[in-house]
């Protein structure tokens, strides 16, 4: 290889790893975005729905919080809160 194709190479290698990089991270930034929650997503959930169907609907919560003397479960959004009674199933949501 003469030097000239060499320094293409090394230069080609680079745009690359500096495009994986930047997916990458990427990627990351929109993962750890916080979840939107559409009226679409809360008009599809009905009373009594298991966690997991929620879940599915409108995806991973950005926190779970739990009431050992209720006996209840909560999840929020971004903009809503969903409720699960003692069973884990949906009771309601709120804004």
């Amino acid at each position: 290889m003469d030097v000239r194709t060499k320094r293409r190479f090394r230069f080609g290698l680079r745009g690359l790893l500096l495009a994986v990089a930047v997916c990458a991270v990427g990627s990351l930034i929109y993962s750890r975005l916080p979840n939107r929650v559409t009226s679409a997503e809360l008009d599809r959930l009905q009373r009594g729905m298991p966690r997991e169907q929620v879940r599915q609907i409108l995806g991973e919560p950005d926190r779970i919080f739990h009431s050992p003397k209720l006996n209840t479960e909560a999840w929020t959004y971004v903009d809503v809160g969903v409720l699960f009674d003692r069973n884990g199933n949906f009771t309601e949501w709120h804004n």
